[in-house]
């Protein structure tokens, strides 16, 4: 939510929009690559940047989305959200206005998957309908929009196999410590559920072999 404000307010301003001569400027690509490898390693190359970046953002909106649906009064949850606020703003303020518009872009679709959510119905559900078509104007200026939706079956095809391999240790994403105690704990509670996760799997495995 904090976050999401956070982003809207720099994303209409981002430094500057990533193209693919300047990707393969710095990556190298052979002769015989196809068109799909090159935007496979052109997804790679933002995503392994975000990655961590994302899902730690995302980890850390569930858990305060977690955490209101707990709590009754109005005004505690306007004084929680005044302190979740300031610490979103402590663990991602600065790295968000350096983000380009790839960046923005790859950061949103990962926080739809994980999240459920569109930057857009989240700024809308907190911030209101009137500024949250006041940002998508402002973000269509620039051609680009707060309703990314992770669809991994049509548009996002290449995105689902970076992050699936992302999630099988095959790529390894660019590390990014936390910064807050917040921001440790959503991270120590992902590492938990990936460890069930994984214990849950081979038993699977192990059932079935039997």
């Amino acid at each position: 939510m904090a976050l999401l404000i956070l982003l809207v307010n720099t994303i209409s301003v981002f430094s500057q929009k990533d193209s693919l001569n300047h990707y393969l400027n710095e990556v190298n690509i052979t002769a015989n690559d196809s068109a799909y490898r090159v935007k496979y390693n052109w997804t790679k190359y933002f995503v392994k940047e975000v990655y961590v970046y994302s899902v730690l953002a995302s980890d850390m909106l569930n858990e305060i989305e977690d955490t209101l649906v707990l709590i009754e009064s109005k005004k505690a949850k306007k004084k929680y959200i005044k302190k979740a606020y300031k610490s979103l703003k402590k663990e991602f303020g600065y790295e968000v206005s350096q983000l380009t518009i790839t960046r923005g872009h790859f950061l949103m679709k990962i926080l739809h998957k994980e999240t459920g959510r569109t930057a857009y119905e989240i700024l809308e559900q907190y911030r209101g309908k009137l500024k949250a078509k006041t940002w998508e104007a402002v973000l269509k200026l620039n051609k680009t929009t707060l309703k990314k939706y992770y669809s991994p079956e049509i548009e996002d095809v290449i995105l689902d196999q970076v992050l699936k391999e992302i999630e099988e240790g095959k790529i390894i994403p660019t590390p990014r410590p936390s910064k807050t105690e917040r921001g440790r704990k959503a991270a120590r509670k992902r590492k938990k559920e990936k460890r069930k996760k994984r214990r849950k799997e081979k038993r699977t495995k192990r059932r079935e072999k039997n």
